[in-house]
């Protein structure tokens, strides 16, 4: 399955990975506050990844890199959960608690998953996610900072490295 528009997102995608990632995980209740814990962000990572058809590796560089595992970040730019949504992006995308891993995960890969096929680079898609697709062609600083550290992580993973 692939989007060739964010607006087809909170229509009938994002829904859709929703239901079917919700019945992937079962067992796993997300709910912040409701005893996440990394196991579980795991769990929901390896499922999301491959139903988006992304490398494990890479989602949870980006996870990461974005807040750490921790569902409930909020960054001094209001950027919200696991994959830092901005509360416009989150809106946009269908996600109703964006603080909710399952939601914020799903919608943060959906968007890496549109980016990686409308550029056809993971720089370019890192570029898209981090910094507006504004800026692909001519990322800034932090933006060049931030898909280093993606690439670090993403390498440490790919060799069997600890999720911490």
């Amino acid at each position: 399955m692939r989007w060739s528009l964010i607006s087809e997102f909170p229509s009938s995608g994002f829904k859709a990975g929703l239901i079917t990632v919700m019945i992937l995980l079962p067992a796993a209740s997300l709910q912040a506050g409701e005893g996440y814990n990394l196991l579980k962000i795991e769990i929901a990572i390896s499922v999301v990844s491959r139903y988006l058809d992304l490398p494990e590796p890479f989602v949870r560089a980006v996870v990461k890199v974005e807040s750490n595992f921790d569902p409930l970040a909020v960054s001094p730019a209001k950027a919200l959960g696991l994959m830092q949504l901005l509360p416009e992006t989150a809106q946009q995308m269908g996600v109703l608690n964006p603080f909710d891993p399952i939601e914020n995960l799903l919608a943060g890969c959906m968007l890496l998953r549109f980016y990686l096929d409308k550029y056809g680079s993971a720089f370019d898609a890192l570029t898209a996610f981090h910094a507006g697709e504004g800026a692909v062609g001519h990322p800034p600083r932090s933006t060049i900072i931030y898909i280093s550290r993606v690439l670090t992580w993403m390498q440490t993973y790919s060799k069997g490295g600890v999720v911490r």
